[in-house]
């Protein structure tokens, strides 16, 4: 199992417990266009002090699908959150960030045996809870 380390670099994980993960996959339209290379991330939410666990991150292809799976070691249940970056029907600097709750019966033990599909989206919403984002 790896993480990264504060500096960014990956390194070999020290932590204990039991390995938890998540796999999501859907397909994001700006109206009808797909997005094309749009940041997906699946991160498992940790109260501080501890920092949040990146389990994957992927950039949606051509046609606005994106499947991404990780996993983390955890002693405590994990709660992963789906985290998109995306510019669509917005000028401003930065961009809409949107998260939303994977709902836990598609966690898993590290083996990826079910999906949560989140189908097509269209990023046109506004959604509850969406922030701007310059760092991600």
């Amino acid at each position: 199992m790896f993480e990264f380390g504060e500096d960014g670099v990956v390194k070999q994980s020290t932590k204990k417990g039991r390995v938890q993960g998540a796999s999501v996959r859907g397909r994001l339209l700006c109206g009808t266009t797909p997005m094309k290379g749009v940041k997906v991330k699946i991160v498992d939410i940790d109260p501080r002090p501890d920092l949040d666990d990146l389990l994957g991150d992927v950039l949606t292809d051509d046609d606005g699908y994106f499947h991404v799976s990780g996993a983390t070691r955890e002693d405590t249940n994990i709660e992963v959150m789906i985290k998109v970056y995306h510019d669509c029907d917005d000028p401003l600097p930065c961009q809409r960030k949107v998260v939303w709750k994977v709902p836990p019966k598609y966690y898993n033990n590290g083996t990826f045996t079910e999906w949560f599909d989140v189908g097509t989206i269209n990023m046109e919403m506004k959604f509850v809870g969406e922030e701007r984002d310059c760092r991600h």
